[in-house]
């Protein structure tokens, strides 16, 4: 069973954060010490560098509703975000069927796949793209085995 965490849902950030708005749109910030109760790994080796798991996906649910979303960890500890909170955009909010007055809402995160996270992506071009793609590869399976089979007749 993967570890889940419960967090309080935020939409503000500070001054720095409020200028990358736009880049946020498919991440989910949170407090670097979340990180390693999720994925049961720091986010810093012994030396004190930052491992390369920094993409790393997370599922995101609603704590009163059963429906989620997929987003990418993004840390949040340089934009104002407290340990307890995260920070959704307000289509993630949306998604999830979510509505923020002072900050009431709870989500539950815990470790996500990255195949789902391009499968559900919230930018449209990204996500048909990646099914196009996917598609094409099961199409591309199916005529190499068609054509190896009347070689083994």
């Amino acid at each position: 069973m993967k570890p889940e965490v419960c967090l309080e849902v935020t939409t503000k950030l500070n001054e720095q954060g409020s200028e990358i708005l736009e880049l946020l749109k498919d991440k989910i910030l949170f407090n670097n010490s979340q990180y390693a109760k999720i994925f049961k790994q720091n986010l810093t080796d012994k030396g004190g560098v930052k491992t390369s798991k920094r993409n790393r996906v997370i599922k995101i649910r609603a704590k009163n509703n059963k429906t989620y979303i997929y987003r990418l960890f993004f840390g949040g500890n340089n934009f104002g975000i407290k340990k307890e909170q995260a920070f959704l955009t307000f289509t993630s909010l949306n998604e999830l069927g979510l509505v923020v007055k002072k900050d009431s809402e709870e989500i539950i995160v815990t470790e996500g796949c990255k195949l789902l996270f391009f499968w559900f992506h919230p930018n449209f071009s990204t996500r048909v793209t990646f099914k196009f793609a996917f598609f094409s590869l099961l199409v591309g399976l199916i005529s190499i085995v068609f054509a190896i089979i009347p070689f083994f007749k």
